[in-house]
C-alpha cells in the first residue's frame, strides 16, 4: 500500500493502514531526509493530540529517531499542532513531528512533519519523504526498521514545556489587557481535542470569564467530528444561552482551526472572519505594512477590504503551506483558507486557531457589540459576499476528463455574464462580470470534484450553484 503525503500529511485508519510498521517507515524517512538536510543535530519535537493510542505511536517514533541518534524533545501529554511548530521556533530544532489527524473522524491518526522554519512541510520535501519512504517500505521488508527503547537513551529524550513562552509570545500579536478588561464572558469548546488546556491557559492570562464544554480527553470525540463547523457547534450555542455568554470560541482535534459564535447565536464562517480580521488589523490596530494572502478558494470579500486599506492580496493554491511560503518569503498581514486556516504577521507561518480564537475575542471587546454587527457593517460598506462549497462525486475517469475539457472549451459566459477571468492555479476558477466567481477543483485522493461558487447577490448564488454542478456531472 503506498503512503502518500495530502494537503496537510500523511492520514490513515488506525489498524488499517496506519499501524505501527507503516509509522516506523514513514519516521525513518522522516529521519533520512533531516540527516540529507543536515538538521538532525537540532533534534526534533515529538508532540501528539487526544487520539486512541496515540502515546504508543509516539513512543515508537521516537524509538526510531533515537536509532538515528536524533536527540528528541516531548512535551508531556497532548499539545496542538500550534505548539509543536512554535517549539521548532522557539528550540531551534529540526523541526517536528505532530501525530495527529486533525479534524477526521476518530477512526484515524496521521503523521505531519513540520520543518525547521515551524510552518507545514512544502511539496518538494514531501516529495522527497515520499521517494525516502519506497526505499524504506524495501529496507524494512528485508532488514526491519531499527529502533531503540527511549527508556534506556533518557539522555537523548528531553521533556519540554513551551505553553508559557507560546502565551508570552501571543503578547506582541493579541491586546490581553483589552481582552480583560472588557469583562466579557467566553465559552471554550475544544471538542475534546489537544488545544484546550492552551486556550484556557491563554484566557487565563488575559483575565477572562469563561468555562469550557468537551474539554476532557474522549477519544471518540463525543460520536461526532472534532471540526469546528457550524453543525458540530449545537452544544456551544445551548452553554453560551445557559450563562450568557458574550461569545463562544472552538478548536478542532489539534488545535490549528477555529470556529465561533457570537453572543446574538450567530455563527460566523472561516471566510467571514478572515476578512473581519483583516479589516480589523489594518484599519483598527494599523498594520499597513504587508499584503493578505488567501487561497484559490477563499473568498473576495477579503480581496474588498484589502483594497479599501490600500493593501496588496496574492491568491495561492488551495492548502496552508503555499500561504506559509509567502508568511516565509514576504510580509504577510494575514493568510487564510476558507476550511479555517489562519495566521497573521510576527506569528508562526502555521495555522493556529487558538489565535483567531483570541483574535475573536479582542475584536469582540474592542467594539463592545456581536461579531455579526461589525460583519453587517462592513457589508454596508463594502457589499455582500455569498459562497457555498460543493462536494461532488464523480468517476476517477469524469475527474480526469472534466479539467481537460474546460481548460480547451472554457465558456466565455455564464448565466448571461460575461467571463472576464480564468485561473488554472488550482483546478479551474472562472470570475465573472459583477464579482462572481466558482472555482472546480478535483480531489488530489477521493472520487470528489470539490466546487466553490462565490456570489455578489443571494439569488444568483443558488443559480451559480446550479450552473457549477452542471458543468461538474454533464459539461
Amino acid at each position: 500500500m503506498a503512503i502518500k503525503f495530502g494537503t496537510d500529511g500523511w492520514r490513515g485508519i488506525i489498524g488499517d493502514d496506519f499501524v505501527f510498521a507503516n509509522v516506523e517507515i514513514v519516521t525513518q524517512s522522516i529521519a533520512d531526509y533531516m540527516m540529507e538536510k543536515d538538521i538532525a543535530g537540532r533534534g526534533v519535537v515529538l508532540a501528539h493530540d487526544t487520539r486512541f493510542m496515540t502515546e504508543r505511536f509516539a513512543d515508537l517514533v521516537a524509538s526510531v529517531f533515537l536509532a538515528n541518534h536524533i536527540k528528541v524533545y516531548r512535551p508531556q501529554g497532548p499539545v496542538p499542532t500550534p505548539l509543536a511548530a512554535f517549539s521548532v521556533r522557539e528550540l531551534g530544532s529540526g523541526g517536528a513531528v505532530m501525530l495527529t489527524a486533525s479534524h477526521n473522524p476518530y477512526q484515524y491518526n496521521g503523521i505531519k512533519y513540520i520543518p525547521e522554519y515551524g510552518g507545514p512541510a512544502f511539496v518538494k520535501i514531501t516529495s522527497r519523504i515520499e521517494e525516502l519512504i519506497d526505499k524504506n517500505m524495501e529496507r524494512a521488508g528485508s532488514k526491519g526498521i531499527k529502533k531503540v527503547d527511549p527508556s534506556l537513551s533518557k539522555d537523548m529524550v528531553v521533556e519540554i514545556d513551551t505553553r508559557s513562552s507560546y502565551v508570552e509570545h501571543l503578547h506582541q500579536i493579541i491586546d490581553f489587557d483589552k481582552i480583560g478588561q472588557a469583562g466579557l464572558k467566553v465559552v471554550l469548546d475544544p471538542m475534546y481535542g489537544a488545544g484546550g488546556e492552551l486556550m484556557a491557559l491563554a484566557l487565563q492570562e488575559a483575565g477572562v470569564d469563561f468555562c469550557c464544554i468537551h474539554d476532557h480527553r474522549d477519544v471518540l470525540f463525543g460520536g461526532g467530528l472534532p471540526d469546528p463547523s457550524e453543525q458540530n457547534l449545537g452544544d456551544l450555542k445551548v452553554k453560551m444561552k445557559e450563562v450568557g455568554a458574550d461569545i463562544g470560541v472552538s478548536l478542532d482535534g489539534d488545535g490549528d482551526r477555529f470556529g465561533v459564535i457570537d453572543s446574538r447565536g450567530v455563527y460566523l464562517k472561516p471566510n467571514e472572519l478572515i476578512a473581519l480580521f483583516l479589516y480589523y488589523l489594518t484599519a483598527i490596530k494599523g498594520f499597513k505594512k504587508g499584503k493578505a494572502v488567501r487561497t484559490v478558494a477563499t473568498t473576495h470579500f477579503i480581496d474588498a477590504i484589502a483594497q479599501g486599506q490600500g493593501i496588496q492580496v496574492e491568491e495561492t493554491p488551495v492548502g496552508f503551506k503555499y500561504i506559509c511560503e509567502k508568511m516565509l518569503e514576504d510580509g504577510v498581514i494575514i493568510g487564510g483558507e476558507e476550511s479555517g486556516g489562519l495566521s497573521v504577521q510576527g506569528h508562526i507561518p502555521e495555522k493556529d486557531g487558538i489565535l483567531a480564537d483570541l483574535l475573536a475575542i479582542e475584536v469582540t471587546a474592542e467594539f463592545r457589540q456581536p461579531l455579526s454587527w461589525l460583519l453587517n457593517k462592513l457589508y454596508l460598506k463594502y457589499g455582500h459576499f455569498y459562497n457555498q462549497r460543493l462536494d461532488i462525486e464523480v468517476s476517477q475517469e469524469r475527474k480526469r476528463f472534466l479539467l481537460k475539457r474546460l481548460r480547451t472549451h472554457a465558456p466565455k459566459s455564464c448565466l448571461g455574464l460575461p467571463v472576464v477571468k480564468i485561473t488554472d492555479l488550482d483546478g479551474l476558477k472562472i470570475e465573472l462580470e459583477g464579482g462572481h466567481w466558482f472555482l472546480i477543483r478535483p480531489s488530489g485522493t477521493e472520487p470528489l470534484v470539490r466546487a466553490y461558487v462565490e456570489a455578489r447577490d443571494k439569488g444568483l448564488l443558488g443559480r451559480l450553484k446550479d450552473y457549477t454542478l452542471d458543468i461538474v456531472l454533464k459539461y
